[in-house]
This record gives C-alpha cells, sequence and structure tokens, in this order.
C-alpha cells in the first residue's frame, strides 16, 4: 500500500489517520501469469492498482482476433509506469464491459470495488480530486491512442512507443505489441529490423 499512498501523495497530502480510514477500502491481490481477473461481458465492478507486475486489457473483433487495448505494468526495471487498470465506461455507468483482463506475469495489485470508491468519493473532496485526476488521465491516455491509430502510420507508433517505452520488449511478448499497435506480428518484425 506504500506504493499506493505515494501515488496519491503526488496529488493530495494524505495524513496517516486519513490513510487508516483508505487502507480498509482496498484489497490486495496476486495474480499468476495468464490468470484473467476480468473477463470482458461483465460489469467491471472494481479497479486496480497494479503495484508490481505487468498486464494486458484485450477485446476480439467480430473476426475474432485479439486486440490488445492497453498494456500496465510497474516494474522496477521501467522508468515509466502504467498502473491504473480499469474499464472506466463499465465502471462509471455499470454496463457489460468490452475488456478482458490478462496479467502477463505474475503480479501484485490493490482493487477497490466501485461501492467502496463511491463511499470514498463521498468522505471528502480530495478524494474526488484524486478521482477526477486519474479519469482525466484515463480519457487523455485513450484520446491519444486513438489519434495515434488514426493519424500516425505503423512506422510512428512503433517509434513513439520505444520513446515512451524503450525496453517495452525485454517484458512485453511481441505479438502482444503488435496487437496494441494495430499492426501484424510480421509487420511488427519488419519495423525492428528497419528501425532498431
Amino acid at each position: 500500500m506504500d506504493k499506493l499512498r505515494f501515488e496519491f501523495e503526488k496529488m493530495i497530502t494524505i495524513s496517516d489517520a486519513e490513510w487508516q480510514e483508505v487502507v480498509p477500502l482496498f484489497k490486495y491481490r496476486q495474480f499468476k501469469k495468464g490468470d484473467i481477473f476480468h473477463y470482458g461481458g461483465e460489469i467491471m465492478n472494481n479497479v486496480y492498482y497494479l503495484s508490481k507486475g505487468i498486464a494486458k486489457s484485450y477485446f476480439y473483433g467480430d473476426n475474432g482476433k485479439e486486440f490488445v487495448w492497453q498494456i500496465y505494468y510497474n516494474h522496477a526495471s521501467l522508468t515509466v509506469k502504467n498502473a491504473m487498470m480499469d474499464d472506466c465506461v463499465s465502471f462509471y455507468e455499470q454496463n457489460d464491459s468490452l475488456l478482458t483482463f490478462e496479467a502477463l506475469e505474475d503480479m501484485e495489485c490493490y482493487e477497490i470495488s466501485w461501492k467502496a470508491l463511491e463511499a470514498l468519493y463521498a468522505s471528502h473532496s480530495k478524494w474526488q480530486y484524486v478521482g477526477r485526476v486519474l479519469t482525466q488521465g484515463a480519457y487523455a491516455n485513450a484520446y491519444k491512442r486513438i489519434v495515434s491509430i488514426m493519424s500516425q502510420d505503423s512506422s510512428s507508433r512503433y517509434e513513439a512507443l520505444l520513446v515512451q517505452y524503450p525496453n517495452i520488449f525485454e517484458y512485453v511478448k511481441a505479438y502482444h505489441i503488435a496487437s496494441y499497435l494495430g499492426i501484424t506480428p510480421q509487420s511488427l518484425s519488419r519495423l525492428r529490423k528497419k528501425l532498431p
């Protein structure tokens, strides 16, 4: 929970007493590589903070092809992290989720339920602020991802990925990265040879 408190304290000041009220709302979870911790077609009633490991969210197109929506990581050797895991549309609107979430390696996380999060927001405006900042961040990431897919060619998307996450291939299999970039594994292989 120290990592989670550290993330929150980038946005707000938290006293020890306030933190002790928050801690019971989160449940510590561990998942093994390959574990699915949320299935598409179900309402996503929890938000997860990834404290260690790597995961992905994905969905299947009409043709049965898997599309990786997001890759999440909080790894000691990675300088950048993407640690908040949710399907915000399903979570906030309480509708069936499009996304399935899977651990790509053994991982540890903290989950909070929709009901507990709503209670936390109601308890103090500072938590509403944290929720707003995190939601805005998720929206901005989704916006940037959609715009890049719509406006950039595959080599530009690949180069941007390497700028943001230079050692991603050490931790995430190439076929997941290809799906995330919206290209075939063969196209990714050609890009890697051309633009190492």
